[in-house]
């Protein structure tokens, strides 16, 4: 298996966990490991791997509002046709329909307006890489541990507390990067 999405390299994960450039025994486990760390990551900041997402709205609305921030509009279309005429806010994540001079109102109907833009950056920061060593350094470890009773206690059932899997230190990390919750 080889990382396709992966905000760390193999050898940033190795260099993590302490393994030299040598040790390629676990490598296809480590590369899982690495691409799970990507999504949870940018659950917290926002995309940050290069690629196009799409999103289907309800019309009849002046405004869309992406979930995401973007770095470009690839396309936007209403029932299936391509829309020209409309206005793009990046940094916001809002497309206007019409134009500056002229607004207008997307057609009404139900998911009718699909729109696909460009996200991620050609470079990850360097508190983003070093989160996701650390997040895989995390899950590699606890991955490793017995599951041992303290002191002949019977095991814990029951679910994990959110948040569980990713350790304060990583939310430390990203919290330059973190994406502003945002309103509807």
């Amino acid at each position: 298996m080889a990382i396709t999405d992966g905000l760390i390299t193999l050898d940033d994960a190795r260099a993590s966990l302490g393994w030299a450039a040598t040790n390629t025994a676990n490598n296809s486990d480590l590369e899982r490991y690495i691409e799970a760390a990507t999504p949870v990551i940018e659950n917290i900041t926002g995309p940050l791997i290069v690629r196009q997402l799409s999103f289907a709205f309800n019309g009849g609305v002046e405004q869309i509002v992406l979930p995401v921030p973007f770095t470009s509009v690839v396309s936007v279309t209403e029932n299936g046709s391509a829309v020209t005429d409309y206005v793009a806010d990046a940094d916001k994540g809002i497309i206007t329909a019409g134009t500056t001079t002229a607004p207008d109102v997307f057609e009404p109907g139900v998911d009718n307006i699909v729109v696909t833009v460009s996200v991620g950056s050609a470079t990850v920061p360097a508190n983003v890489k070093l989160a996701a060593r650390e997040l895989v350094r995390f899950w590699w470890q606890q991955g490793r541990q017995a599951n041992i009773p303290a002191f002949g206690e019977a095991p814990e059932s029951g679910s994990v507390p959110m948040g569980f899997a990713v350790p304060k230190r990583v939310y430390e990390l990203l919290e330059p990067n973190k994406r502003v919750a945002g309103f509807a």
